[in-house]
């Protein structure tokens, strides 16, 4: 009896003085379906909320938070948790590897107000992505995808950030020289143009790096002030000035 006595004395002990300590900071779970949260404040940190039908937990030396399910998401650092950076999901289909490069791409401009956090929904369902949250409220169909800088989404034609099923990123005004390293690394293709021209702007570049490159030449020499001939048995794309 003295025993269980002197043992439950220690177990009361010992829960004080857990009970006492500072409170360590966790993530709050918010189910809804097949939405995936991601809150954060400044500059405690982030707080994320994923919903996932299993539990998951934060990698404070990392920065992240995993799940059982395999899902591993990243930010630059607890002070600079407004930019997600990193979210992989192996194992998933094409659609979700699209949202997956959508999310890493994606960030916010404005800063998170007191009590006000920034947040977004990514929604992946039957292939198509949802976003809502402070800057954008729309859905999108398959296929790719287009974001703004703000946040928001174009339904096509003119746009700053495009994000495709290979996983690359064009800005709406790139300079050739970017588009050249591009294309270099899409195709294995040598590209030759004049390096005076190598920091020149094409606008409204509208880049499905799925179709095939001499379907786009034609689309390339049109938004800018260049003309692209490729020379498909030498495999060399030639670009000139007008």
């Amino acid at each position: 009896m003295k025993r269980i006595i002197a043992a439950l004395i220690g177990l009361g002990i010992a829960y004080s003085m857990f009970s006492c300590q500072k409170p360590k900071d966790t993530l709050k779970h918010i189910r809804t379906d097949a939405s995936y949260y991601v809150l954060w404040h400044l500059p405690q940190g982030i707080r994320g909320a994923l919903d996932q039908y299993t539990t998951f937990d934060f990698d404070y030396s990392r920065f992240a938070i995993t799940l059982n399910g395999g899902l591993y998401l990243k930010v630059d650092s607890i002070e600079s948790a407004g930019r997600l950076v990193k979210i992989e999901l192996p194992g998933a289909a094409l659609s979700t590897r699209n949202v997956a490069m959508a999310i890493d791409f994606y960030g916010w401009a404005v800063p998170a107000q007191t009590g006000k956090p920034n947040y977004a929904v990514f929604n992946i369902e039957d292939g198509f992505l949802k976003i809502k949250g402070k800057n954008v409220d729309t859905t999108l169909g398959k296929g790719v995808w287009y974001l703004t800088k703000a946040g928001k989404v174009l339904p096509g034609g003119r746009q700053f950030f495009m994000v495709s099923a290979d996983g690359l990123l064009y800005d709406d005004e790139i300079t050739l020289g970017e588009l050249c390293r591009s294309i270099e690394g899409i195709y294995s293709i040598r590209v030759v143009y004049d390096e005076r021209f190598s920091g020149s702007v094409l606008y409204n570049v509208d880049i499905d790096i799925r179709k095939s490159l001499a379907a786009q030449l034609p689309a390339f020499a049109a938004a800018g002030s260049f003309n692209f001939t490729l020379d498909s048995y030498n495999r060399v794309l030639n670009i000139r000035p007008k």
